[in-house]
Formats: structure tokens, sequence, C-alpha cells
């Protein structure tokens, strides 16, 4: 899935060799994780994020949704939402960091990146271990970077945005979505969700923007 021809780069060279590693099999993720939260202890803060961060840019200009591909969107995700008891003073600034780099992926021109973007937005979040710290600036911002892209037209992405674990996350994005063919059936799907707020969202949102014919 990449080059691991980093010869200036150590940190980088290896770890894009636990990213392909961790593509490999799920069975092998226990194992890379604790080999890069070492380098993560190991390694300036800084150093760190700005090679993670360019080990990343293969994986989300990756189109096809291979099965090595989607494993190693899992890795990460648990990479970036597993508090690290080596790095406990440092989690909160890198997932942080994380989220705002994905944020603005999120934003760019190429689809393939939006999508890789949010959905590893959304499997981070889904992941959030309960004293993860986020500020209320950056939360806004990954709140409103969804709903930006609920009318984009790459259909999966609007599936991606609706299923984050936090109840008010999915009612405030479905009350924000536009009334699309794109969009309809990820609203119906949340008739059925398990939060009582966000089914009764659901029903708000098609009763007043969807006519009961286009929902046969």
């Amino acid at each position: 899935m990449a080059s691991s021809n980093h010869e200036d780069n150590p940190l980088l060279a290896k770890i894009v060799k636990v990213f392909n590693e961790s593509s490999a099999s799920y069975a092998t993720h226990k194992r890379k994780l604790k080999e890069l939260s070492h380098l993560r202890s190991s390694w300036p803060h800084e150093a760190f994020f700005a090679s993670f961060t360019k080990s990343l840019t293969p994986l989300l200009n990756f189109q096809r949704r291979t099965a090595s591909t989607e494993r190693a969107v899992r890795f990460v995700a648990i990479f970036c939402s597993v508090r690290d008891s080596d790095c406990d003073n440092s989690y909160d600034v890198f997932l942080e960091e994380v989220l705002k780099f994905l944020v603005t992926a999120a934003s760019a021109a190429n689809k393939t990146v939006r999508f890789r973007a949010c959905q590893l937005i959304s499997e981070i979040i889904m992941r959030f271990p309960d004293d993860a710290e986020v500020s209320d600036e950056l939360w806004d911002e990954v709140i409103g970077s969804m709903k930006l892209h609920m009318g984009d037209k790459f259909p999966i992405i609007c599936y991606i945005l609706c299923q984050s674990s936090f109840s008010d996350v999915r009612k405030t994005i479905i009350l924000s979505l536009p009334a699309s063919n794109l969009t309809s059936q990820a609203i119906v799907d949340c008739i059925l969700d398990v939060n009582e707020s966000v089914r009764r969202a659901a029903y708000i949102v098609l009763a007043n923007k969807f006519p009961i014919q286009s929902l046969r």
C-alpha cells in the first residue's frame, strides 16, 4: 500500500512498515499497536506526529475498498483512540492534532481523500475513551465538517458520518441533512436508532423534508 523506502527519515520508514504490516491481518494489530506506541513514546512529539500524518497520505489516497485497506483504517483508528499509559500526558494533544489534520483532509477536492478522512474521523470517534479530552472548538469543527459533507455527492460519506457512537452527534447530523436521494436511506435507518432522541429527529426530518411518495 505504501513504499517503505524512506532512508532519509528512519522514523517515517518504521511507521510505514507498521502500517503495511497491520494491513495484512487483524491478528497482528495488538503487536503492531505496541510497536507504534513505543515509537510514539521514544520520539519527540513533533517528529512523531509529522511522520505519522505523512504515513497516512497513501491511505487517504487509496481508492479501492480492499480488505487490507479496511484493516489499515481500523488499525489507525484504534491507535489514535486508545490512551497509551507510556504517553498519557501527550495523548490528548496527539488526538486533537490528528482530528484537526483529518478535518482539513475532509475538505479536500479529491473525493477519495474526503471519504478516507471522514471514515477515519468516524472510526476514531466510535472508539473515543471515556476520559478523552477534546476542546469545544475542535469538537465544533468536527461536527461542522460532518454536517458540511452530509450533502457530499459521494454517497458513502453520508452513511459513514451517521455511524458516530455519540447520540448528540447523530442527532445533530440528522437534523442538518438536506433532503435528497443520497440522504434518505441514512435517515430511514436512524428510525431504528437505539437512542430515542435520534429516532425522534429522524421522524421529524422525514415528516418535514421528504414527501411520502419519495419514501416508497
